[in-house]
């Protein structure tokens, strides 16, 4: 499961993310936007003791992302990670296959897009484009329909987004809830 929660600084979005794992029964959860940083998450997850967790710290009441997994279905370890982004191994402990996980929360400033999807792209060359899954929020659009507000005309951004996943052949999955991709 992957989730852009907007924060975890209320209690009621803690009960609301505890009661989700438990009604979903997912091994893996993929979170973006904590808005907190790792000690203090680190103490309100003390009672899911089950749980395997690594978060990236915030930079001041934005961003913040992690990964949390049940060790007792699958074997994680962050590989490496980022201000932005985490590489995750998995694997899964009832046939041992391997995968990759990224958990990537993207910048908003142009030129660290394009920063980090360089980045991103020799991490994915670098393993040797072994299964991956790519947990985005890139912060960025493939169109006018995904925007929200502002002036409605295709942006030098847009198209070098499309490029991106052009180039590295990323497939773009619809989800379950929400609008966005």
């Amino acid at each position: 499961m992957t989730w852009n929660i907007r924060g975890l600084n209320a209690p009621n979005k803690w009960r609301l993310i505890k009661r989700q794992i438990d009604e979903a029964k997912g091994d893996i959860w993929v979170l973006k936007e904590t808005k907190r940083n790792k000690s203090k998450i680190d103490m309100q997850m003390r009672v899911w003791r089950q749980w395997t967790r690594k978060f990236v710290e915030v930079d001041g009441a934005s961003g913040g992302i992690g990964i949390i997994w049940n060790p007792l279905v699958v074997k994680g370890e962050v590989v490496d990670e980022g201000k932005h982004w985490q590489q995750c191994k998995i694997t899964l402990l009832s046939n041992n296959e391997s995968f990759f996980i990224y958990n990537i929360y993207g910048p908003t400033a142009t030129p660290e897009k394009r920063e980090l999807w360089n980045l991103i792209s020799s991490k994915l060359d670098g393993c040797n484009r072994v299964k991956s899954i790519i947990s985005w929020d890139f912060n960025a659009t493939f169109n006018d329909q995904e925007k929200a507000g502002g002036i409605q005309r295709p942006s030098v951004t847009q198209r070098d987004f499309q490029n991106y996943i052009d180039r590295n052949s990323l497939i773009d999955i619809v989800p379950k809830n929400g609008v966005f991709t």
